[in-house]
């Protein structure tokens, strides 16, 4: 059926699949196309400004949301987004506006309390935001925002000791808030010069350890080679720790950032490397000749900004005609998307298919990889003499290889891009990078607690907040609440690993209800058991449910390891006058193999 023949609902319902798809211009053609079909929806207005914000227009975006508001003033959702999009443009007055009036509409509702925080902090009004700050810790306890926003703000008023204690909190509900904010927004700036730079969460800096560390020395780690000799420019460069490692090999680096005291910071840290200088400039400006750099490295930087042709430009204008570009990108899909979660300080994430259309649109060659965390065992010599001769070995109990599987899911991209395809055909960034002092077998190893749990068969999770589920919930799951937590589409992943082969039949149960959108009754749930399919599970009604479903022998016989994907249907409201334009979810409040 083509678009000229569908409705506005059926055209509402393909703009959703297409914008949570990433394909953002489809999506906001289809908006714009049920809008002549249906121009009171509010809705329409307001999804269509949804998209416009992911695809970065923010002008056009304020616009459908007032005219959403227009139509439908005590819309909670529009003037939440809208004042969100004008911190954004930091019309802070405006947003303000805005944002209060969504907290009089829904006081109960962390997240607004937390956009009304960040918009005051814009003014200046530290104090009132502190009270918003303290408002959404209380309404979400076990959320990382409330804490670590009123860590910054208490560090804008010197109070560092204090915020040192709110923002350990925010590390420990979400150990991954440091790689997420290390350039972080327009509004938070670093705290004031000390021996070492003070880690507040939005620069990394060389004495935080953990998973952050691992991320950014990778990156860093693996460039050495490839700018051996070179000039190389480090864009947006922070502490400045990165641009002195590239130094060690590089004939000549500089850094360039727009934040002032980070420059004056790595001036003084790094001023004994005569090879190594730093300028304040920004991405859309940066203060060097045109083909005067060999090597472009710029690492968590284009998802702070929403200037990325400009970005692009500049970058095209210093490299050499056969220069090499070196970029880092979160995947939006697996950093937002499947968590449901969103993080207020990055401008404009890409999905895959957005970062390699933006990079292919300058250079004529680009290899794209994906970085993640992985759990791996290791056979090494114990004579040093002899350790550069690594294979890698992957399979099953069924087969296992000399083969290294590339992982699913990467959470970042790292592409190398040229004109000149000689200059990168023969550079490879397979690699894995190693902490000798970290130890996921010792207790007191920095990544012990990320470590999976054995399951013992008989054993229920708990989903709700304070269970015990945690450690076995992959991906696709949001934060666990009193009741439990939401299986999200597309998929849910469980992974159980078993202290002991299988030999017997088990039955999986699951206590859950499903999110059902408008006019339908009952969903089915798919289930897969180590990528083969298990079952239906159908869920009907209002009400939680116990499902059952049998594990069959000849699946499980002689496993140790059970992962579970839960796929659900792709269905979105077609109604015009509903709000809640959420795709089908799960509530489960609990899961038992027995």
């Amino acid at each position: 059926m083509g678009n000229q023949s569908m409705s506005a609902g059926q055209l509402l319902k393909q703009a959703n699949k297409l914008k949570r798809q990433g394909r953002l211009d489809e999506a906001i053609a289809n908006y714009r196309n049920a809008i002549k079909l249906n121009p009171n929806s509010f809705i329409l207005h307001q999804n269509l400004g949804d998209a416009l914000v992911k695809k970065g227009l923010l002008d056009e975006a304020t616009l459908e949301l007032k005219k959403a508001l227009e139509l439908k003033p005590d819309s909670v959702v529009s003037q939440a987004y809208l004042g969100e999009v004008l911190v954004k443009q930091k019309l802070f007055d405006e947003a303000i506006n805005y944002l209060e009036r969504a907290v009089k509409i829904q006081p109960d509702f962390h997240k607004y309390y937390n956009s009304l925080g960040l918009a005051l902090i814009g003014k200046e009004k530290y104090d009132e935001a502190i009270d918003f700050f303290q408002k959404a810790i209380e309404l979400k306890p076990d959320s990382c925002w409330g804490y670590y926003n009123l860590s910054q703000v208490l560090s804008k008023q010197d109070k560092l000791s204090v915020a040192r204690e709110y923002y350990e909190k925010a590390i420990a509900l979400n150990p991954q808030l440091p790689s997420q904010n290390q350039k972080a927004s327009h509004i938070i700036s670093p705290l004031k010069d000390s021996p070492e730079m003070e880690f507040t969460g939005e620069r990394y800096v060389p004495n935080i350890q953990g998973q952050i560390s691992y991320e950014h020395l990778h990156r860093y780690g693996l460039c050495l080679e490839i700018v051996r000799g070179k000039s190389v420019l480090d864009i947006a460069s922070g502490e400045g720790y990165g641009s002195a490692m590239l130094s060690q090999t590089a004939s000549s680096v500089v850094g360039v950032d727009i934040d002032i005291s980070s420059i004056e910071f790595a001036k003084k840290k790094y001023q004994d490397k005569s090879n190594l200088k730093f300028l304040v400039g920004g991405c859309d400006s940066i203060p060097l000749p045109s083909e005067s750099i060999d090597i472009v490295v710029s690492f968590e930087t284009i998802e702070h900004h929403d200037k990325h042709e400009e970005m692009m430009t500049e970058i095209k204008r210093v490299l050499k005609n056969d220069g090499v570009l070196i970029i880092s990108s979160p995947n939006r899909f697996v950093y937002s998307d499947l968590p449901n979660y969103c993080n207020p300080f990055h401008i404009k994430e890409l999905y895959q298919e957005e970062f390699t259309e933006l990079l292919n649109k300058y250079f004529s060659h680009t290899k794209i990889y994906g970085q993640r965390m992985a759990i791996s065992s290791f056979l090494y010599s114990l004579d040093e003499s002899n350790l550069k001769n690594l294979n890698c070995y992957s399979g099953d109990s069924q087969l296992i290889s000399k083969q290294f599987l590339p992982l699913y899911e990467p959470v970042y991209f790292i592409a190398i891009c040229s004109n000149n395809f000689n200059n990168i055909k023969d550079i490879f960034l397979d690699s894995f990078y190693l902490d000798r002092n970290d130890d996921l077998l010792n207790p007191d190893s920095l990544l012990h607690n990320k470590r999976l749990s054995i399951y013992n068969i008989g054993n229920e999770l708990n989903l709700a907040k304070g269970g015990n589920a945690k450690p076995y919930l992959v991906s696709g799951w949001s934060y666990p609440e009193e009741w439990g937590c939401w299986a999200l589409r597309p998929q849910a992943k469980l992974s159980l690993s078993l202290k002991n082969q299988v030999e017997r039949k088990l039955t999986l149960s699951i206590n859950a209800k499903a999110k059902l959108p408008d006019n339908n009754t009952e969903t089915v749930i798919n289930v897969k058991l180590n990528d083969k399919k298990l079952g239906e599970l159908l869920f009907s009604g209002n009400d939680f449910l116990t499902k059952k479903l049998k594990l069959p022998l000849d699946l499980i016989s002689g496993e140790t390891k059970f992962n579970f994907v839960f796929d659900m249907p792709d269905y979105s409201s077609q109604s015009s006058e509903n709000i809640d334009q959420r795709p089908l979810a799960l509530a489960v409040r609990s899961i038992l193999i027995s």
